[in-house]
């Protein structure tokens, strides 16, 4: 163990098993690429490591705990190194002012990747073109991006308590990015979030381009995503929780919302066995849907309340076949007819408050609460599938406006 308090003496005693404790505020010209081995903490979590450019890279059993990093918003604090990245990697109790991008392509052998309590403050990783493509969109890389791109390998991941952007100051991009490739998985056990702020800042009319407050996306296979916080994206083509992959388990604690066009507040393309949302989702814009199953199924469905405010922008949304689906209060959509991102295409929707497209078979359908539209000749249910088990409306089925 060594104390050091500038850069002549972290360099120094960047060396194969040391353990590197700062003491003093250290400005970085270039970056500082971590020995295998090395880990780096600060003597408190208020010593800082700055600079202009990205500042910290991992290569092979690195841990950093305890210290604030502090970059431009449009670099990267923490990056896996080009080349042969292997090992265990421990992120604790960081404050991160630009990104946190753990992309392998290359690695060499294994990766376990730990992270807990991680307050990223700031980001733009919109300039990032390289995202996973499928359904006719690419995805922005997030604030906090763990991304396997080598094959065979076994890329473990744990994400604990993790909080991205500020109400008043989103990040710029996706927010928890967690994905493989269609040859290469990643798996993680957990993924716990508190509140999560994000914008994609894409252009009004943007088709094959997406970002997302929580995103789960290729070949990633996941235990149990818990969302404590708040999750809010703003906007255009900004999906608030967005799952491509094979999770057990989502929870949702906090509320859902987003003020974006096309900015929908669940979207499914994967497999879910369990999706319990908890807290209202609400969303405002053209074509903001509250929930959909485009692909893949989600075999158990909890809803507590949804609310649309935007034309096209249905209250949930069934193309393929689901199980059980509960929701204990409220859909309510205020909204008419207008355009929404499909797969990739801007279509017409209208914000019907249940649509269930032809070809979506649904085990069962209960909602404890009333399914009200507020757009003028906006049928509240849309029904074109099969519902095995009955469409069960316990309250009012009923456009308002009439």
């Amino acid at each position: 163990m060594v104390e050091v308090k500038d850069l002549k003496g972290l360099k120094e005693n960047n060396k194969d098993q040391m353990e590197i404790i700062v003491s003093e505020n250290i400005f970085l010209t270039e970056p500082l690429i971590l020995q295998p081995n090395v880990s780096l903490r600060g003597k408190s979590s208020c010593v800082k490591i700055s600079g202009e450019t990205n500042l910290i890279g991992l290569t092979k059993n690195n841990s950093i705990k305890d210290i604030t990093l502090k970059t431009n918003k449009d670099k990267d604090s923490i990056f896996f190194n080009s080349k042969g990245t292997e090992g265990i990697f421990s992120l604790k109790n960081i404050n991160v002012y630009g990104a946190v991008s753990l992309i392998t392509n290359n690695a060499k052998n294994d990766i376990e990747v730990n992270v807990e309590d991680i307050n990223i403050v700031e980001a733009d990783v919109t300039h990032k073109k390289e995202g996973p493509k499928g359904y006719g969109v690419t995805v922005i890389q997030g604030a906090l991006t763990i991304w396997n791109q080598t094959p065979n390998i076994r890329f473990n991941t744990e994400i604990k308590n993790v909080s991205i952007g500020q109400e008043s100051n989103p990040v710029n991009g996706s927010g928890v990015f967690v994905s493989g490739t269609k040859d290469a998985k990643i798996y993680s056990n957990l993924i716990t979030t508190n509140n999560i702020y994000t914008n994609g800042l894409l252009p009004e009319g943007t088709f094959d381009r997406i970002s997302g407050g929580v995103f789960t996306v290729l070949n990633a296979y996941v235990d149990l995503v818990e969302n404590k916080g708040i999750t809010k994206t703003y906007g255009f083509n900004d999906m608030v929780l967005d799952n491509w992959g094979y999770v057990k388990e989502w929870i949702v604690r906090d509320e859902v919302l987003s003020e974006g066009t096309s900015a929908i507040g669940f979207v499914n393309f994967g497999n879910i066995e369990k999706l319990d949302i908890q807290a209202p989702i609400k969303t405002t814009g053209t074509g903001a849907r509250g929930i959909n199953n485009y692909d893949g199924t989600i075999k158990n469905l909890e809803l507590n309340y949804i609310e649309t405010r935007g034309d096209g922008a249905i209250g949930i949304q069934i193309s393929k076949p689901m199980g059980n689906i509960k929701v204990h209060n409220d859909i309510v959509t205020y909204g008419a007819t207008g355009e929404s991102l499909v797969k990739g295409e801007i279509q017409k929707l209208s914000a019907i408050g249940i649509s269930i497209l032809d070809g979506a078979e649904v085990q069962s359908l209960e909602v404890k609460g009333n399914v009200y539209t507020y757009g003028k000749d906006i049928p509240p249910i849309q029904n074109e599938g099969k519902v095995l088990n009955g469409l069960n409306i316990l309250g009012e089925a009923l456009n308002k406006t009439r």
